[in-house]
């Protein structure tokens, strides 16, 4: 592991060393941002697939601390993580808002939108609908290098 961790850290050196460069010169965390993706792009295209928005999925039993995990991503990390907002037909429970914890759906409106073809993955839990959406998805992968999606 040793001899492969080396090779790793010395193939990413000059990126390091670019992206401490341009840091000093003060630029926004967005500024700098889209300048290493151009620097990579343009010196390392093989790496350039490590800087586009993919998804992170945050999947488990309830209760087993999913919410706890996003909470902190999204403290430590708002420049890389965004929250895919799921559908559920199931009521708010007191606190939740609308958009904010869940998109609250009627059963026919959720169907529908089965029907035709609009998430990336749904389930029927005990008595209610959940899924994530493509166009919640859509709307977190702006700006964004990864996103958490609560399944």
């Amino acid at each position: 592991m040793g001899a492969s961790s080396s090779v790793q850290q010395e193939s990413f050196a000059p990126i390091k060393e670019h992206y401490e460069l341009k840091k000093s010169e003060g630029l926004s965390d967005e500024d700098l941002l889209a300048h290493m993706k151009g620097y990579i792009a343009e010196n390392f295209p093989t790496l350039v697939h490590l800087y586009e928005p993919s998804p992170c999925v945050v999947a488990g039993p309830s209760g087993v601390g999913k919410g706890t995990i996003i909470e902190r991503l999204l403290a430590k990390y708002p420049q890389y993580f965004g929250f895919s907002v799921s559908h559920t037909t199931r009521g708010p429970r007191p606190g939740e808002v609308d958009g904010q914890h869940y998109n609250f759906v009627t059963v026919e409106a959720f169907e529908e939108a089965v029907g035709k073809g609009e998430f990336i993955e749904h389930a029927k839990v005990h008595t209610n609908y959940y899924g994530t959406s493509f166009a919640a998805v859509e709307k977190v992968t702006v700006g964004f290098l990864c996103f958490v999606c609560l399944i």
